[in-house]
């Protein structure tokens, strides 16, 4: 009964999406997911389940020709999200989560060796305004202001330092 509620639940998203699609076009849409994240209170803690219904999702949206499919997960390289990956087809994103930020490192190492196309960052890009130069450079990142990250105000979001020189 548990495996058909997960099925189900992976029916209605393909079902949304394929609507979103045929309104403003495949290449406009993109989805993210958190399989096995185990976060605020969702817990997929059987794989099998886990396994299922997210290989059910993904073999619905794989069908559409998504812009991208992107997975938050602490394991980007793990056989769950790397068996997603071969199923979608289509471009792959990943971030590795909210415990830890990604590094430049960790970024070029997924890509290079092939465990995404792209990468998301949230904090370091808040904190560098100039990221992919700062990346590109090998420069020291600013420090993120962890008590302003979503704040109620622009402040920390707008007077990072820019790299000089």
């Amino acid at each position: 009964m548990a495996t058909q509620r997960r099925i189900d639940r992976a029916r209605f998203v393909i079902e949304v999406a394929q609507a979103i699609v045929a309104e403003i076009g495949a290449d406009r849409v993109g989805i993210r997911i958190s399989p096995a994240h185990n976060i605020q209170d969702v817990w997929e803690k059987d794989d099998a389940e886990t396994r299922t219904s997210y290989g059910a999702l993904i073999a619905g949206l794989a069908q559409l020709g998504l812009a991208y499919l992107r997975v938050l997960q602490a394991d980007p390289a793990g056989d769950l999200i790397q068996d997603l990956r071969r199923a979608l087809g289509g471009t792959f994103i990943v971030n590795s989560g909210f415990s830890k930020m990604t590094t430049r490192d960790e970024a070029i190492t997924a890509v290079d060796e092939s465990i995404a196309d792209l990468i998301a960052v949230g904090r370091p890009a808040i904190a560098n305004p100039d990221l992919v130069t700062r990346w590109e450079q090998g420069a020291e990142e600013n420090e993120v202001d962890h008590a302003s990250v979503y704040g109620p105000d622009e402040r920390e979001y707008t007077d990072y330092p820019f790299l000089q020189g």
